[in-house]
């Protein structure tokens, strides 16, 4: 009989790691694979992986500033993890999980302390910036006093800029 039990997220990232394990692939797209997966060794070589909105696919190692540019590579990487998947029998929680994990990479990495004053902000019944940020440290407090000086708007809750909005 089928076992119907729901898994959890880290059982799903384990059965797709073992299975992707026995597949013979590319280095470069296993180095991808490992970083997806949450590989601890490929996340010290490798710092930093990005998805641009314009499907160029940005890698950062640790000892490099800046990132290196493979434009267009959305659709190859889509197509080789659709192909190793089908290699290695993975199942639809398996390819949800790994093209999930792709597409968080297209999201822009957020500062946790500047959002948490924000919100608290917007959940005032006033619209004013803080007066008391003593909870913040000092380089966040800086950047909030620079951006509450700014007119909030009213569809996105960020700031306006002349003609551009920060949201």
């Amino acid at each position: 009989m089928t076992d119907l039990s729901l898994r959890t997220a880290e059982q799903v990232r384990l059965s797709c790691a073992r299975k992707i394990g026995s597949v013979d692939i590319s280095p470069a797209l296993a180095a991808i694979l490992a970083f997806l997966l949450g590989d601890l060794r490929i996340r010290m070589q490798i710092g930093d992986m990005r998805l641009t909105p314009t499907g160029a696919f940005l890698v950062r190692s640790p000892a490099v500033t800046g990132f290196t540019a493979f434009p267009s590579a959305e659709p190859v990487l889509i197509r080789g993890i659709l192909e190793t998947a089908h290699a290695a029998g993975l199942d639809g929680d398996e390819l949800g999980y790994l093209l999930g994990r792709l597409a968080r990479l297209k999201r822009p990495p957020r500062d946790p302390l500047l959002a948490l004053a924000r919100r608290r902000e917007q959940s005032t019944t006033e619209a004013r910036p803080f007066q008391n940020l003593d909870y913040l440290p000092m380089e966040i407090r800086a950047r909030w006093r620079s951006t509450s000086s700014q007119q909030v708007s009213p569809l996105c809750g960020g700031a306006e800029t002349g003609k551009s909005t920060i949201c």
